[in-house]
């Protein structure tokens, strides 16, 4: 007699909250990222120079490198938008 194989594990909620902000930014900037979504995110500020600058790293060092290179050269103001388009994106809000 065989044992019959356990039911297949639920998935896992990829909803990601507050809590979780470095995931959310990080998974955008890697994931979601384009030319749109900075011109929508940054339209009154220099979004083309952002996103130079952003197109310059990754082709420098790379996404991964990128995320976090051109996090510290924005300003709190931006941070904090980013961070807040990252977790919309992950929670379906924007």
């Amino acid at each position: 007699m065989t044992k019959e194989a356990p039911p297949p594990a639920k998935p896992t909620n990829t909803i990601m909250d507050k809590s979780s902000e470095l995931e959310c930014y990080l998974y955008f900037m890697w994931n979601a990222w384009s030319y749109d979504l900075c011109a929508k995110i940054f339209a009154d500020t220099c979004y083309e120079r952002l996103w130079y600058w952003w197109k310059r790293k990754v082709d420098e060092i790379g996404a991964t490198g990128a995320a976090a290179s051109w996090y510290l050269v924005l300003d709190g103001g931006n941070r904090r938008r980013i961070r807040k388009a990252a977790v919309s994106y992950y929670n379906k809000e924007g």
